[in-house]
């Protein structure tokens, strides 16, 4: 009887060895897929197994918007779940944008196991074509490329044909900030009422922001009880669609960030006001919202007669800042983003367990600015 495939072992960059199994899918292409199995024997038991089931040959028949149909859905995308908090709601929300949008249109009738790297590039003409901007197609592309990685994981496809594909040179505007004296004039005691209108709340937080470098969401969630005698402890963000979340930037990775006496003396006042719950609120229940604070905040720099506008400064700028004067201070970059919460290296033991001596540093630059 005619064998549904053939073995043959390959050995990996590792020395280990593999049996792997070949097999003409329905339409007379040849496939090579590996069982994960060290020895023949075992390698044909666990595919008659797949036969068994009829799973031989996966890939032969899975559309692309088949297999794509609950990518990105929060409770139901395996990837997600895998992945165990490393990937937030509302990033996962914009990646299901992408998809619906960009992705699927293209791609949803092809088999997975055919898209191949001109396709991919075929696509990305088609979304410049359309007047998609590079940033955009560079956006989309990255989503595909996680998902034909996973792809590729699960051995539903012999490689990732997103991978080889190069991404478009985007003319990024610089993100502008503020010069020191800048922000000294802003923050300074006698110009509290002239620019903020005596407005604690959005001034602290503003200065907090400056002086700290946190992130618009994780500003929103701090509550009484993350404010500890000149330090927070980060452990959540607020989402305009979900609320307070323990997003993917802290959910695992709460980190203690130190406090200039200045700034902490501001943010006691508004927890001795607050008693309980997030410190910079309005309402009761609900820190002060996005749009709010970035209107306020370009009404003080207008105030102060900086064009926000020309110079392309937002309030996402006080991080940009923060990080400039930092690293200015000679701040060692591995304090740096233990601070900031930015994971581009892993961080070393020493920091994660909380010592203010540990970040003398930050706190001798911060005195020295703030």
């Amino acid at each position: 009887m005619k064998q549904d495939y053939t073995l043959f072992t390959r050995t990996l960059p590792t020395g280990k060895k593999v049996v792997y199994y070949q097999y003409y899918d329905e339409n007379g292409k040849r496939q090579k897929r590996s069982t994960g199995q060290r020895t023949k024997p075992a390698a044909r038991n666990w595919l008659n197994k797949k036969i068994e089931r009829g799973e031989l040959k996966p890939t032969a028949s899975i559309l692309f918007g088949a297999w794509a149909a609950t990518w990105w859905v929060w409770d139901k995308c395996a990837y997600i779940k895998s992945r165990r908090g490393a990937v937030g709601r509302t990033h996962a929300d914009i990646q299901r944008i992408y998809l619906t949008t960009h992705i699927l249109p293209f791609f949803e009738k092809m088999r997975l196991a055919e898209i191949g790297p001109s396709d991919v590039e075929r696509w990305v003409s088609k979304l410049l074509k359309d007047g998609k901007t590079a940033s955009m197609v560079n956006h989309c592309l990255r989503t595909l490329n996680v998902m034909m990685n996973e792809a590729e994981r699960l051995e539903l496809i012999h490689r990732n044909p997103a991978r080889t594909v190069r991404r478009l040179q985007e003319e990024r505007r610089q993100k502008g900030i503020l010069t020191l004296e800048e922000a000294g004039d802003l923050f300074a005691d006698e110009n509290y009422a002239k620019y903020w209108n005596g407005n604690i709340v959005h001034y602290t937080i503003n200065l907090t922001a400056a002086s700290t470098g946190l992130r618009m969401g994780e500003l929103q969630a701090i509550r009484v009880e993350n404010v500890h005698d000149a330090y927070l402890h980060i452990t959540h963000a607020w989402t305009r669609k979900y609320g307070l979340v323990e997003s993917s930037r802290t959910k695992n990775h709460a980190r203690f960030v130190p406090l200039p006496e200045r700034t902490y003396s501001r943010i006691r006042e508004l927890c001795d006001h607050c008693g309980e719950g997030f410190i910079f609120r309005f309402l009761e229940d609900t820190p002060v919202a996005y749009g709010t604070i970035q209107q306020f905040y370009k009404e003080a720099l207008k105030r102060a007669k900086i064009d926000h506008a020309g110079r392309h400064i937002t309030f996402h700028s006080w991080r940009h800042f923060f990080n400039t004067a930092m690293r200015a201070e000679k701040v060692p970059d591995a304090i740096l983003r233990a601070v900031t919460g930015h994971r581009t290296e892993q961080m070393t033991e020493q920091y994660t367990s909380f010592q203010l001596e540990h970040y003398a540093d930050v706190i001798n630059a911060q005195k020295k600015l703030f």
